[in-house]
């Protein structure tokens, strides 16, 4: 076994240990424990979860996939200038979007006062309007800034696959539409797999958002029966429960990626200036709506409603307790930037040079930690630290009679 394939065990080992603190402490709890969290607990989250979980997955995959096809597959104004702008919504954390969208379209916000001042409403009793801070709500929130996943992977599927094919078709006399859907569709549902994983991963992993909405998901149980009620077990319980999620969506992404040897190909490489179906008239409006409303819904409207907030206190830019964070932000994140950067090169260069078993379960075992929520992370890192901290401050004390603090 090469020095490589050793340091990937290592970051495998160090990726795998918060998983079995997790179950460790989730097990060892009282059995009574675990029938209060199936009773009262993990049914009416899970149930919310799955609710959230599916409908994202549903309105991210017409929204990815839709405007992927549209910038292309169909010539219309503005294409150039939309096909890069339909990225800029993963610029927006979901939790600064649920705050933005809550202001947005509250009672005060912009939306509903022009609304009374329409029709002439005085009161929010003479009227019903569509409530933010609810699942549909959430749903929208983290489908207007995590479609970009699936619209990335289609797009490139889009231009590099299946071009030869639709040639054809077309030349056929088949419909835009026709091959759309016989087509290309079908040979972009890995593509469409890998970013829906993507999106129900990130979505899972939420927690400032639906706690902001008023949403009880499995994460925010999680970090509600640790933090609030003081019950470590019970959070690690719902943990284990939330990692049998998250296996079961990698399985579905290994599985479209398996998928991608049935899909053509011949043409491997990006053809940006592809001839494309010249739309006009209604349709190129349509298609141009399409394209602009989940820009000005995921990226405009949280931008317009921050930056109006932020104009506001131009004068509180230079607070030191706002520098500070701004300072531990950079550091925190340039850290874990670098060491995501050295791990991830040390378990492709074990992969590339050593072909075995070891290697291969060393390097997928390392990349489970994505697909750990933050919040059950952080369970499964703390506990075993803070026992490590307790035996060498216990060492200590013991044999040098003193203590680590």
């Amino acid at each position: 076994m090469g020095s490589a394939t050793f340091a990937a065990l290592i970051a495998a080992a160090v990726v795998f240990m918060p998983i079995v603190a997790i179950f460790v402490i989730g097990f060892s709890a009282e059995p009574d424990n675990w029938q209060h969290m199936m009773t009262n607990v993990i049914p009416r989250a899970g149930v919310r979860t799955f609710w959230l979980l599916l409908f994202t997955g549903l309105v991210t995959a017409v929204v990815g996939v839709g405007t992927a096809w549209l910038v292309t597959a169909c010539e219309f104004p503005l294409r150039r200038l939309l096909s890069p702008a339909l990225v800029l919504p993963l610029a927006i954390p979901s939790y600064l979007a649920a705050y933005a969208f809550g202001e947005f379209l509250d009672f005060t916000g912009p939306v509903q006062t022009t609304y009374r001042a329409i029709f002439g409403y005085t009161s929010s009793r003479e009227y019903s309007f569509f409530d933010v801070k609810s699942l549909s709500g959430a749903v929208l929130v983290m489908s207007a800034v995590l479609y970009p996943y699936v619209y990335l992977a289609c797009r490139s599927m889009f231009l590099m696959q299946g071009r030869a094919a639709a040639d054809v078709a077309r030349t056929l006399g088949s419909s835009p539409f026709r091959v759309f859907a016989r087509i290309q569709v079908p040979m972009a549902r890995p593509a469409i797999m890998i970013g829906l994983t993507l999106v129900m991963m990130e979505t899972l992993n939420d927690i400032g958002a639906v706690e902001y909405l008023g949403v009880q998901t499995l994460t925010f149980s999680v970090y509600d029966t640790w933090l609030n009620r003081g019950s470590l077990a019970g959070a690690a319980q719902i943990a284990c429960v939330m990692l049998v999620i998250v296996a079961g969506l990698l399985i579905v992404e290994r599985m479209a990626r398996r998928q991608q040897r049935f899909t053509s190909h011949k043409t491997t490489a990006i053809v940006p200036d592809a001839i494309r179906f010249r739309l006009k008239g209604l349709k190129a409006g349509l298609a141009v709506v399409f394209c602009l409303l989940p820009i000005l819904v995921g990226f405009a409207v949280p931008v317009f409603v921050l930056g109006r907030f932020a104009l506001r206190r131009l004068d509180d830019f230079l607070e030191p307790r706002l520098l500070n964070a701004l300072w531990n932000s950079t550091v925190v994140s340039s850290a874990a930037a670098l060491i995501t950067v050295v791990l991830a090169f040390v378990l492709s260069y074990a992969a590339r040079t050593d072909r075995s078993r070891l290697a291969k379960g060393a390097g997928r075992l390392a990349s489970l930690g994505y697909g750990i929520p933050g919040t059950v992370l952080g369970i499964g890192v703390l506990i075993p630290l803070a026992s490590f901290d307790n035996a060498v401050d216990g060492w200590l004390r013991v044999n040098m009679g003193i203590s680590s603090g």
